[in-house]
């Protein structure tokens, strides 16, 4: 495994990754626009609108010269219609995403939105590996049974609010070597 190191001020829109060595989340290729050439695409959720601080925001900032584009849905529905019309390759999704417009938390039978969305994308042909932020807007006992449901349903991992960004730039690149062999998926022509 690549020693994962970020150095990242707000502002600023370049990180490093590591040692230069030119693989999945390393140094090497840089884009000018994730647009350019997008070897990964990332599904990102957020549960209502954020500072530009926020983890959704220094993400795709983050990445984007390593051609990842990171593409925000502000719904379930949303997401939803963004990977029917779009190849992505891994998904973070805020476990209090809401599910539609109208801002519902929950869908008519308890189920958080983040919850709801990992469902219908579990069952999607592309295999697709999720990772559930878990949100800080639960009680302990909802959290434990909501982080059961999202394993059960398959999530690849959930990682905590606050959100650190080194946490989830490790679990993007245990989805890359797991799910990927390691490539970018874009550069092996394999899923795009």
């Amino acid at each position: 495994m690549m020693n994962l190191r970020t150095q990242f001020h707000p502002g600023s829109r370049f990180a490093e990754f590591g040692e230069g060595d030119g693989g999945a989340l390393g140094g090497g290729d840089h884009y000018d626009s994730p647009m350019e050439r997008s070897r990964f695409k990332v599904l990102l959720t957020e549960d209502r609108d954020h500072a530009i601080e926020h983890w959704t925001h220094q993400l795709p900032r983050l990445l984007g010269p390593q051609g990842v584009e990171a593409i925000v849905a502000k719904t379930g529905r949303e997401a939803i219609d963004i990977t029917s019309r779009t190849d992505i390759h891994a998904a973070v999704i805020d476990l209090a995403t809401p599910q539609d417009a109208m801002n519902r938390a929950y869908t008519s039978s308890g189920v958080p939105g983040g919850i709801w969305l990992l469902e219908v994308l579990s069952r999607l042909p592309q295999n697709l590996p999720i990772v559930i932020v878990n949100s800080r807007t639960y009680t302990p006992r909802q959290i434990h049974r909501f982080l059961h449901d999202a394993l059960r349903l398959g999530a690849f991992s959930v990682i905590n609010q606050p959100v650190e960004l080194e946490k989830l730039l490790t679990v993007i690149q245990r989805i890359l070597q797991r799910q990927y062999d390691g490539q970018w998926p874009g550069v092996s022509g394999e899923r795009n």
